[in-house]
C-alpha cells in the first residue's frame, strides 16, 4: 500500500468524521473533504467556529473515511496546516464550485481552508480486525 491508495480512497469517499480536542473533551463532526492530492487532505471551516479554535490550540486530528460498498475504513491521523497563501486559497476556491455559495469570494476573511499534510493512515476491514495496523506514513509538507 502507498499514499496513492489513500488519495484514491479519500476522493472516492469524501464524507468523513474529523476529531478535535476541546480542553479535555473530544469532539467529532461529520465533514465533506474538499479533495485529497499530493499536498494532503484538504478541508474548510470558518474561523468563527469551534473546530477552528480547537485546531488552532491543538492542531492534531484524526479523520475517518468509510466506504459502505467495501465495508472498509481509512483512518488518518496527523497535524493540521492552515492555508493562508492567497493564491492557494484562490486555486482551492476555483476548484470547488459550491464554495462560492457559502463564502462568496476566495478572500473572505472568515474562510479558513486547511489540510493534513503530515501524519499516517491505515485501512481497516473486519478481515484485519485482530491484526496490528499497517501504517502508511506521509509527509507532504513543503
Amino acid at each position: 500500500m502507498d499514499f496513492e491508495e489513500c488519495i484514491n480512497f479519500a476522493n472516492e469517499n469524501p464524507r468523513c468524521f474529523l476529531a478535535t480536542i476541546d480542553g479535555e473533551q473530544p469532539r467529532v463532526r461529520g465533514m465533506h473533504m474538499l479533495f485529497c492530492n499530493e499536498r494532503g487532505f484538504h478541508f474548510t471551516t470558518g474561523n468563527f467556529k469551534g473546530m477552528h479554535v480547537q485546531l488552532k490550540i491543538n492542531p492534531k486530528t484524526e479523520v475517518c473515511f468509510f466506504s459502505q460498498k467495501e465495508a472498509r475504513s481509512m483512518r488518518v491521523e496527523g497535524t493540521v496546516e492552515f492555508i493562508t497563501d492567497m493564491k492557494e486559497k484562490e486555486a482551492i476556491f476555483k476548484k470547488i464550485d459550491w464554495l462560492k455559495n457559502i463564502i462568496g469570494t476566495h478572500d473572505n476573511a472568515m474562510w479558513t481552508p486547511f489540510r493534513i499534510s503530515k501524519g499516517r493512515a491505515y485501512f481497516w476491514t473486519m478481515a484485519v480486525n485482530l491484526e496490528k495496523p499497517v501504517y502508511i506514513d506521509f509527509d507532504l509538507s513543503r
